[in-house]
């Protein structure tokens, strides 16, 4: 092989291998640890953010393989004991990465340092999907720039209007009182309000609107069944189904459906050293 082929040769084996590392982000400097103790849950940091070169993300390891697999809980099937370990997490990222690669990152971070195994799979289980009634929706379209986060104060008592529906400090999230449940957004897509509903529905609520990431302004409020077994006089007055209806126009339809599953296959209960 003469000199030129060698040396293209050379050149294209170090693109390649470059091309390689850089399908694969991760952080500049890393830490993972242990954190049993650890009081404050939550992610901060990262691009778009007011300190975008550092992230640092505290919480079980369950709950963090649900962001950086974008899995919502039926989504994730994995060992029990991952949401009895606690673990925090502290990365520098490199100069220019942005928030798409961030999830990425973590994937890497937690793969190389507990050992993870996974793959994917589909199974059929019972959903609800969220539909438009035949009449069409009456929903009200966002619009204008993005709504900044209300402002509430920590244990803000629950007010309640004229029909003993709570009211949402600011305008956004849900509460329940005295039997009487209302969901508020300003600003919010099908995706996340049908996420939403899940935890109100019994099963897990799939967005079929077919309406994207188009988001609209809404309000449900609805009366709750009463605990089984309880003698609690609850109101009459629409449950969760009739008054997605009424409402707004929309309707959950009971039905089996092939979800597509991440399946932990392995994982260490220690992260290995920094």
């Amino acid at each position: 092989m003469n000199r030129l082929l060698v040396a293209a040769f050379a050149l294209f084996a170090t693109h390649a291998a470059k091309a390689g590392q850089d399908d694969k982000p991760t952080f500049e400097v890393a830490s993972v640890k242990l954190a049993p103790n650890a009081t404050a849950v939550g992610c901060r940091g990262g691009p778009g953010s007011a300190d975008p070169g550092y992230y640092r993300c505290a919480g079980s390891l369950y709950m963090v393989l649900t962001y950086v697999f974008k899995a919502r809980n039926w989504e994730l099937s994995a060992p029990e004991w991952l949401n009895d370990v606690s673990v925090e997490i502290n990365a520098k990222l490199p100069e220019g990465a942005t928030r798409q690669q961030l999830a990425p990152m973590l994937l890497n971070l937690l793969v190389d340092r507990f050992r993870i195994t996974f793959h994917r799979e589909k199974r059929e289980m019972a959903v609800y999907e969220l539909v438009l009634v035949k009449m069409g929706p009456k929903l009200k379209e966002a619009s204008g720039a993005a709504v900044p986060p209300p402002q509430t104060a920590p244990g803000e008592a629950a007010a309640v209007d004229g029909d003993g529906f709570p009211v949402i400090p600011g305008g956004d999230g849900w509460r329940a009182v005295n039997g009487r449940t209302r969901i508020q957004f300003r600003r919010v897509t099908m995706y996340s309000f049908a996420y939403l509903l899940t935890q109100f529905a019994g099963r897990p609520v799939l967005d079929a609107t077919g309406f994207g990431d188009n988001r609209y302004a809404l309000t449900l409020s609805w009366y709750n069944d009463p605990p089984a077994g309880s003698a609690a006089a609850f109101d009459s007055g629409p449950n969760i189904f009739k008054a997605l209806q009424d409402q707004l126009g929309l309707k959950l339809e009971a039905k089996k459906a092939p979800v597509e599953v991440t399946v932990i296959d392995h994982v260490e209960r220690n992260p290995t050293e920094n």
